[in-house]
C-alpha cells in the first residue's frame, strides 16, 4: 500500500490532514491520477497532468555511432504502450534515506 500524507500544523491555521492511500496493485497511470488528486487537495493548483518525462528526453530518440553521426533508436520511449510502462513501474524500487 502507497500513502500520501499531508498535516497542516501552521499555528494560526485550523488543523487539518491530507491521507491518500493507494493499492500496491495500482498501475502507473494509476498512481500517476492518485498523486495528481493529493497535489491539488494539499493546495497546489496547475492546469494539465502528471507525466513521466525522461531525464533526456532528446537525447533518447538518437544512438551515437561512434563514427561521428547519430542514427534514430529502434525504438523511442514515448513509443511504450500502457501496459509497458505499468510493467516497467512493477519493477522500480524506492528507497528512502
Amino acid at each position: 500500500m502507497h500513502k500520501f500524507s499531508y498535516e497542516n500544523t501552521y499555528p494560526e491555521q485550523l488543523p487539518t490532514t491530507v491521507e491518500f492511500t493507494v493499492s500496491s496493485e495500482a498501475s502507473l497511470t494509476d498512481m500517476l491520477e492518485q498523486f495528481e488528486l493529493y497535489l491539488k487537495a494539499v493546495g497546489f493548483n496547475f492546469d494539465g497532468n502528471l507525466d513521466i518525462v525522461p531525464e533526456h528526453s532528446f537525447d533518447e530518440h538518437t544512438k551515437y555511432t561512434g563514427d561521428g553521426t547519430y542514427e534514430e533508436s529502434k525504438k523511442k520511449l514515448w513509443d511504450a504502450t500502457t501496459e509497458e510502462w505499468d510493467q516497467a513501474y512493477k519493477n522500480v524500487k524506492v528507497t528512502y534515506k
